[in-house]
């Protein structure tokens, strides 16, 4: 046991050195409208490996309306236990996910809209839950982008997904894996 303790200690301490060195958060607001428009979309998104999280003002429109819209694009994440969901600042975070190549490609996929229902790549499709929905959605979105070119692809990865596995066990995100 007192291997395990000591390996441990030591994989944390590593992981804080390297994710306080090489990790940089950015925050985005946007809104979709009900007809599925995307207000300040002029932003762009970073095209580094990272982790995202996406927050909004109120889930109710996702908890009663997710179930049905995920029948009709037939993939996206599941609904999540709501009992011990964090908030913080008035806002619930949604959903969070990692991408070893470009955060913005995943960003973008996932406030598209899905036009072939044949595809198998797992998304929320945002503009289309929008319309689906009827619903303007506000989101506020945080990415910590991994700057470090220098480290090599696994241990990136390593990190990436520690950290997002540490974010989705403290914040328990409205959708996702639980």
């Amino acid at each position: 046991m007192d291997l395990f303790y000591k390996s441990f200690s030591e994989l944390e301490d590593i992981f804080k050195s390297v994710a306080t060195a090489n990790i940089e958060k950015k925050t985005y607001d946007l809104e979709i409208s009900k007809n599925g428009v995307i207000k300040s979309r002029n932003i762009e998104f970073p095209k580094n490996p990272g982790v995202y999280i996406f927050y909004v003002e109120s889930e109710d429109v996702f908890i009663n309306d997710w179930t049905d819209y995920k029948e009709i694009i037939k993939t996206g994440p599941n609904i999540n236990d709501i009992s011990d969901r964090l908030v913080t600042e008035n806002v619930k975070p949604l959903y969070l996910g990692k991408e070893w190549e470009s955060v913005s490609m995943r960003l973008n996929q996932h406030l598209s809209e899905k036009t072939n229902l044949e595809s198998k790549l797992s998304a929320m499709y945002l503009k289309g839950f929008a319309k689906h929905s009827n619903s303007k959605i506000k989101l506020h979105i945080e990415v910590y982008i991994f700057n470090d070119d220098n480290i090599n692809s696994s241990h990136r990865k390593i990190v990436i997904n520690a950290f997002e596995t540490l974010l989705h066990m403290k914040l328990k995100p409205i959708l996702g894996k639980a």
